[in-house]
């Protein structure tokens, strides 16, 4: 999930897609080969989302050659001291490279997710599936798989953070729902529709040119022991 902007999107969307685990110890292929890991377990899919609670508003995700590339598009409203405060968050992601809109600064920031890349050049015999890089994720992170569910037809699983009321639902190495809180001090991330059938249109992977793109400023990597 990302450091520059202020919204769920960060730990829901973008901490399933843009942190994955990082499979230490394992055997590299040579510099320029790429396996065929798939962050997600669908091909291509459009789908829409709304929030609720003191968050409030819609997010589009879209996704295409099984995750490879991808793109969300939300517009919301963060329930602060003031009141709500709108908000717009666009990223655009082909394999590594991540294009990321900050609407607050007026910018568009380029980052590598090195997590991602080593994944990709694990050996074939090294390569989790989308579900399994999934679970060795969010289990380091403190949730804990507690059964499945059905969501507008998918059959997914929940998972619950052990230390406090916050739930995802996964389904396919994707999150499609988020809850956490509750009452006046909670939010929910609602899938309202998917479509899995369409072709996606290749302009949607194309960031705005609005904003001229920055490099990241480089963050702390996670140091193996192995």
């Amino acid at each position: 999930m990302l450091k520059y902007h202020s919204s769920i999107v960060r730990a829901v969307f973008i901490g399933s897609v843009f942190a994955l685990a990082m499979a230490s110890c394992s055997k590299q292929l040579p510099p320029g080969g790429h396996n065929n890991f798939h962050p997600y377990a669908v091909r291509h899919a459009a789908m829409h989302f709304e929030y609720f609670g003191d968050t409030r508003g819609t997010e589009d995700l879209f996704i295409d050659s099984f995750g490879t590339v991808e793109a969300h598009d939300a517009h919301f409203e963060l329930l602060d001291p003031r009141g709500f405060r709108p908000t717009f968050t666009f990223s655009v992601k082909h394999g590594a490279e991540i294009i990321n809109i900050d609407s607050m600064h007026h910018k568009a920031y380029h980052i590598v997710d090195h997590v991602l890349d080593s994944l990709s050049h694990l050996s074939p015999g090294d390569v989790p599936s989308s579900e399994q890089e999934f679970a060795s994720y969010f289990g380091a992170q403190g949730y804990a798989l507690q059964g499945d569910t059905t969501v507008l037809g998918l059959h997914a699983h929940v998972w619950k953070f052990t230390m406090g009321p916050q739930y995802l639902i996964e389904w396919g190495g994707l999150v499609i729902g988020k809850t956490e809180g509750s009452g006046n001090h909670g939010h929910e991330l609602r899938l309202i529709s998917i479509d899995t059938v369409n072709p996606i249109d290749p302009r949607r992977f194309v960031p705005p040119s609005s904003y001229p793109i920055e490099q990241a400023p480089p963050r702390p990597e996670t140091q193996s022991t192995n």
